[in-house]
């Protein structure tokens, strides 16, 4: 069975052709559509019609608290024409195809615990760094989805109390790759409207520079604590790092780093600290929702 496979973005749809062996050819991205569902169904469109006569259906990853069985997304994400929409139904009609959608993190999840980096573990979780932070979270050996759909929804974490509205302290705003950019950006003193990529910020990491050194330390540690934070309530065997910037393996150590200082300085201060989970990388990278996309697909429209 081959598949028309999107990974819907805040900033990039990704697309593939994948079969069961989970090969993809035909890959590529273009811009998400910021501005309305219209055109967001569009976009999916002018890709699904090259390949429409070589595939089966539609399998679908993309942000917010999705109702799989529906077709619907309930809310959240960054894409705010689609909230409390029903996008599945409707997706299928437009395009001639059936279509099945699954939260992005859940399914990067899913495309680890059963092909990739977390196979054979009872509690693990994801945590997908990009426009925002996706999470896909296992207990028991299972996907958590949750009552409402949410479960997993590590963006909306609040990393300060005491600023319970302020947006720059909520997870998917101050651990996302924009983040970083915005810090080195900030530190560096750059002017703000400064154009910066993730791969030009490594590439002067690359080159020595001291505050790019600094800032992906401030920046690991960010992530480190938010990490911690998910295995004292959960303890993890493993959490698997994906996302565009996961392909950088300098920032796994210093995530990793990170949290053994954590560790350290939490044992030094009340005697003990607690085991924490082994950091490593999702095994399909930024390809994780993809491959999600299709196991979910593969699964439910039996």
């Amino acid at each position: 069975m081959k598949l028309m496979v999107f990974d819907v973005g805040g900033t990039d749809i990704k697309y593939s052709v994948m079969d069961e062996s989970l090969e993809r050819e035909n890959m590529g991205s273009v811009p998400t559509p910021q501005d309305t569902r219209e055109n967001f169904f569009k976009a999916l469109k002018d890709i699904f019609d090259q390949f429409k006569d070589e595939v089966d259906g539609v399998a679908m990853s993309l942000p917010g608290f999705i109702d799989s069985k529906k077709g619907r997304c309930n809310g959240g994400g960054w894409l705010k024409y689609n909230q409390g929409m029903s996008i599945g139904p409707e997706l299928s009609e437009y395009l001639g195809a059936p279509v099945h959608l699954a939260n992005d993190g859940k399914a990067a999840a899913l495309a680890e615990l059963k092909r990739g980096s977390l196979v054979g573990c009872e509690n693990a979780a994801v945590y997908i760094i990009g426009t925002g932070i996706g999470g896909g979270l296992i207990i028991n050996g299972e996907i958590v989805n949750g009552k409402h759909f949410t479960a997993g929804e590590l963006s909306l974490l609040h990393t300060n109390f005491d600023k319970w509205t302020d947006p720059d302290c909520m997870t998917g705003l101050n651990c996302s790759y924009r983040s970083l950019i915005k810090m080195y950006i900030k530190e560096a003193g750059l002017a703000e409207d400064t154009k910066l990529n993730g791969k030009e910020f490594f590439d002067i990491l690359k080159s020595g520079n001291e505050i790019a050194d600094r800032v992906l330390d401030e920046y690991a540690m960010l992530n480190a604590k938010n990490i911690l934070n998910l295995n004292y309530l959960l303890d993890f065997e493993k959490v698997a790092i994906g996302g565009g910037i996961s392909r950088q393996p300098v920032l796994i150590e210093r995530i990793n780093a990170a949290v053994d200082k954590l560790c350290k300085e939490a044992d030094e201060t009340y005697g003990f600290s607690l085991p924490r989970p082994e950091i490593v990388l999702c095994s399909y990278l930024s390809d994780a929702n993809m491959v999600g996309a299709y196991l979910y697909y593969q699964h439910d429209m039996k």
